[in-house]
């Protein structure tokens, strides 16, 4: 069937106005029927959020006592040593019933007390750590708004054993860098003076690890990897030439003139193994 063009009438300019009016109203029926399918979407729970609605309410009731209360949410108690009440030392809590593992500490008062707070009702280990004595005894603690807890503390057996938990930056101070009137040692800016050769020491080494620590003052675990190496000298060239930061290391051995980095490096371990200990020693907080 063949339509002429003189059948097809142009719509007249009322009647496409009407048309447009219409148009719009639909257009605008539509955005407002989609906007409120969006809107539901946000308030309304998904069947997903539904079940964990109804699990969450069963984990709630399961786990409301490991909410903060106050009161009781302290752990409280006195330290007391050889010679009486202990000042000024490290009273830790800690805790795996939680989400993830939490430790608390607080440091005692002149008289040795200390209060813990603000602590979930759930079960702690507490022990005592500080200067010049040993490490207490675990004691097992829960919140409470009368408990007090008598934890005792021995003091420690030998300078040794009393450094083992000083800082580390007190262990580094027994290094012993080349002497000044040594300088310069080697052609490279950092062996040129003893400024510079401590500068480039802090920036590179010290830069990435905390020197003094207990596993960079030893090396028990170097000689038990590695039982062909017979020197502590030997035991250091390898330390710094191998895992992810080995080329590294061994760089930064090099511009501080590789054999006196080791003989100094080796020397201090080799000195904390026969006993030496820190001449400078921390003092307890206030």
């Amino acid at each position: 069937m063949k339509i002429s063009h003189s059948s097809l009438k142009r719509p007249s300019k009322r009647s496409f106005q009407r048309w447009i009016t219409s148009s719009r109203g639909v257009t605008a029926s539509l955005c407002a029927g989609v906007a409120g399918l969006v809107g539901l979407a946000f308030v309304l729970p998904s069947s997903a959020q539904q079940n964990n609605d109804k699990q969450g309410g069963k984990q709630g009731a399961t786990t409301a006592k490991s909410h903060y209360v106050s009161p009781p949410g302290y752990i409280q108690g006195t330290v007391t040593g050889d010679k009486g009440p202990e000042a000024g030392v490290w009273v830790v809590a800690i805790t795996h019933e939680l989400g993830t593992q939490m430790i608390k500490t607080v440091v005692t008062n002149d008289q040795g007390k200390f209060v813990i707070p603000e602590l979930p009702a759930v079960n702690y280990k507490v022990f005592v750590r500080g200067y010049g004595i040993e490490d207490s005894a675990m004691t097992d603690a829960r919140p409470s708004m009368t408990a007090q807890l008598a934890l005792k503390v021995t003091s420690a057996k030998s300078p040794a054993d009393a450094a083992k938990v000083y800082p580390g930056n007190y262990w580094m101070q027994m290094l012993e860098p080349p002497a000044r009137s040594s300088f310069p040692i080697g052609t490279g800016a950092p062996q040129q003076s003893l400024e510079a050769w401590v500068h480039n020491f802090k920036s590179s080494c010290n830069f990435c690890h905390q020197l003094g620590n207990p596993i960079t003052r030893t090396l028990d675990h170097v000689f038990k990897a590695k039982p062909e190496l017979k020197t502590s000298k030997e035991a250091w060239d390898y330390r710094i030439t191998t895992g992810v930061r080995g080329s590294g290391m061994s760089g930064a051995a090099n511009q501080l003139g590789r054999d006196v980095a080791l003989n100094m490096f080796s020397s201090w371990t080799d000195r904390i193994a026969k006993g030496e200990t820190p001449k400078v020693k921390p003092t307890r907080p206030q």
